[in-house]
């Protein structure tokens, strides 16, 4: 993380793109961006298209012999990383929607009244047992 600032206005792909460039730019960076990791909202998939766009004005994206520009390592949509915590917290949270539960000692103890009752019918099945 570089910076956690108050975006003023609208949460706009302009508005992220100018900023995160302004970040970059401020820690001698835009060369070396690589990827973003960003959460699921759809102005983040913009940003990256809108990013790369203002990047591409500075750098070349294609390593050339006789490119003008310094080369740049990042490539809109396809330089971005999902957020593994969010994925997991999505994950988590469509869990315990299914289980009817609202918490994780809910959902323990329904998982533990399901396998407590499939032990007790004989139906433990075990990679072993295939």
């Amino acid at each position: 993380m570089l910076d956690f600032g108050h975006l003023k206005g609208k949460h706009s792909r302009e508005n992220l793109a100018s900023y995160t460039f302004l970040i970059l730019d401020s820690f001698k960076l835009k060369p070396k961006l690589f990827s973003i990791t960003r959460d699921n909202a759809s102005n983040n998939s913009t940003l990256c298209c809108h990013l790369y766009k203002k990047l591409k004005c500075e750098f070349n994206d294609k390593d050339k012999p006789n490119r003008t520009k310094p080369l740049m390592h990042f490539y809109s949509e396809d330089s971005y990383i999902r957020c593994l915590a969010h994925v997991i917290n999505l994950i988590c949270k469509a869990i315990l929607k299914e289980l009817k539960a609202s918490t994780h000692k809910e959902a323990k103890a329904i998982l533990d009244t399901i396998a407590s009752a499939t032990t007790k019918q004989g139906k433990v099945f075990c990679e072993s047992d295939a």
